[in-house]
């Protein structure tokens, strides 16, 4: 090093020279003693590598601070050295490459509920001391921005040391774009190899090269910047654009794939998850594009609210079909969480539907509460557990409430075991349903009555509908036999069997 302190500027790069006195012994080990090497074409230029015998701590210094960027990935940073060492001496064909960094690559979606945002490779701030010492190496290095806040939504601020090559690669490698744009893109090559025979995870060089072909030869282009965007998949353009591209080739599963690296480094970002579902239509595969659906909709903006309400209408009927109740219940919910006043009544009658299918009663009532003018007065118990203080007291139920809504109300309080209302209830129904138009209203709370064991309540209403012109059917008198035998009136049940057998050919009543 030299004592003296200036600097010179050449062809656009500087050169600081520091005094040793001045730089702190534990920052003085990263400096290495280089070699200038000629550069050919440009007279009186040269490019500095490290030397020979350095190149192996460098190789291993370079690869440590290329996996913050690379991280992410399930491969081993060794394994991706060794293949793009293989990749660019000729070894390995580039299908065999992507077929390697492809593995375990797979659009099926993991639990995407759960956004884990995994902290990047930098080193950790404690201190004012850790902080300067840190800000003075990035200062060495070039680096005079200082680390990168990122924000992460519904998190606090964290800090990413943005990783770099080694300073003497760093000039080379702004030595190669030089050349490029200098239009000799021979050498830029020539350079941009060097950097990944040295530094084979710097995703850098890729990107020039990919630049280079892009005019001349399209495949090539695509296929270095698929590498750069496998080596640095935090760039979530660069998955982007690679997917466009591969979309207007006719590559869709490579397009799905990029779209699905983009959405794992940006997972909130609903137009790249409306890209990647509408790909899947395209194909054809319907199942993987529900499941996509079902997933994009917690990333539905409420501008887009009616589109939300239609697609989670959608995968409630879809998963309906497929017997997934719950999963037809939770499509429902996260629109209804979202945009509850561009819920019809039909709309809000299916979401009740599927919540009393999958036992969320005290959510039923909720609903009913807020989209009719049921009012549930409700006493707090402090001696008792905090899931079961409340306890309802009383409820009172409007003359004008929509059938569907009445019977689901009776239901619900129902299967909330609230015995103390049952007579009301029952009262309630025989007053306001007329039996002759609605008799499945009565089978439906009839049937939730003995479901709570409460058959003499259950009877009230099963009697009306035997002796009814409409609904006087098998079912009604099995339920009616059940009913009776479950209080011990065997006589009773047994002529009410016979009448089943009467009515239908039923093995249950025979």
């Amino acid at each position: 090093m030299s004592s003296a302190s200036g600097a010179s500027e050449q062809d656009g790069v500087v050169i600081e020279e520091l005094d040793e006195m001045q730089i702190d012994p534990d920052e003085r080990s990263e400096f290495v003693e280089a070699s200038s090497i000629p550069l050919f074409g440009e007279p009186g230029a040269s490019i500095i590598i490290p030397p020979q015998q350095r190149r192996r701590k460098r190789r291993s210094t370079a690869a440590s601070t290329s996996m913050s960027e690379s991280e992410t990935d399930d491969e081993s940073p060794q394994q991706k050295e060794m293949w793009i060492k293989k990749f660019i001496s000729g070894e390995m064909s580039y299908q065999e490459y992507q077929a390697k960094m492809q593995q375990g690559v797979d659009i099926e979606l993991e639990d995407e509920e759960e956004i884990v945002t995994r902290p990047r490779g930098g080193r950790k701030s404690s201190g004012f001391d850790k902080d300067y010492s840190t800000s003075r190496k990035d200062a060495l290095r070039g680096n005079l921005q200082g680390p990168q806040q990122v924000k992460v939504e519904g998190k606090a601020s964290m800090k990413r040391h943005r990783r770099m090559l080694p300073p003497a690669l760093q000039g080379l490698m702004g030595q190669a774009n030089l050349c490029y744009a200098r239009g000799d893109a021979e050498m830029a090559k020539q350079l941009c190899l060097e950097i990944v025979r040295q530094v084979p995870l710097a995703h850098e060089p890729f990107i020039t090269l990919a630049q280079i072909y892009e005019t001349e030869d399209p495949e090539k282009f695509l296929q270095f910047s698929l590498i750069a965007a496998h080596l640095n998949p935090s760039d979530v353009e660069q998955w982007v654009r690679i997917a466009e591209i591969s979309e207007e080739r006719g590559n869709l599963d490579q397009a799905l794939t990029c779209y699905s690296r983009a959405i794992k480094t940006d997972p909130k970002n609903f137009d790249l998850r409306m890209k990647r579902v509408q790909l899947l239509e395209k194909k054809g595969e319907e199942k993987q594009a529900f499941k996509c659906y079902f997933a994009m909709l917690p990333y539905i903006p409420k501008e887009r609210g009616e589109f939300l309400v239609e697609t989670a209408k959608r995968l409630a009927k879809k998963f309906h079909e497929e017997s997934n109740i719950t999963a037809a219940m939770e499509a429902m919910d996260r629109a209804y969480g979202c945009v509850p006043e561009l819920f019809s009544v039909e709309d809000i009658n299916l979401f009740l539907e599927l919540l009393i299918a999958t036992g969320n009663y005290r959510r039923a009532l909720d609903v009913l509460m807020v989209h009719t003018s049921v009012e549930v007065h409700e006493m707090v118990n402090e001696d008792e557990e905090p899931t079961s203080r409340r306890s309802i007291y009383t409820v009172v139920i409007p003359d004008v409430i929509i059938l569907d809504f009445r019977t689901k109300l009776a239901v619900v309080l129902i299967h909330l075991k609230c015995e103390h209302l049952f007579e009301m209830i029952v009262t309630n129904i025989l007053t306001n349903i007329n039996v002759e138009e609605a008799g499945d209203c009565y089978l439906d709370i009839a049937e939730s009555l003995m479901k709570e064991e409460s058959y003499h309540f259950a009877l009230k209403l099963l009697v009306p509908l035997i002796k009814s012109e409409n609904f006087s059917l098998a079912a009604v008198w099995l339920r009616y036999a059940d009913c009776l035998r479950a209080i011990g009136d065997y006589n009773e049940s047994i002529k009410a069997y016979k009448k089943v057998i009467s009515l239908a050919q039923h093995l249950d009543a025979r």
